[in-house]
């Protein structure tokens, strides 16, 4: 396993790496990225860093894991 980026604690497998890697724009290895770590389920009730609101009482979206977020920001930004 390495490190999504170093020092971030983050890991994944090195074929998890070549998967995203084979995508030739951002948006996909982003997106690749983000479905290796978070299942369907946890997408759908959650925002990246939960500040969309998602209804008129002013509720919002969880967050999702703030660490591989950042991880992930760090990485590829």
């Amino acid at each position: 396993m390495v490190e999504v980026m170093e020092g971030s604690g983050v890991y994944w497998y090195s074929h998890q790496r070549a998967y995203c890697s084979a995508f030739k724009h951002w948006p996909g290895y982003i997106n690749a990225a983000i479905d290796i770590f978070f299942n369907k389920e946890i997408l759908a009730a959650s925002s990246a860093m939960g500040n969309e609101k998602k209804s008129k009482n002013g509720s919002s979206h969880q967050p999702l894991n703030p660490l591989i977020i950042k991880a992930l920001i760090g990485r590829f930004c």
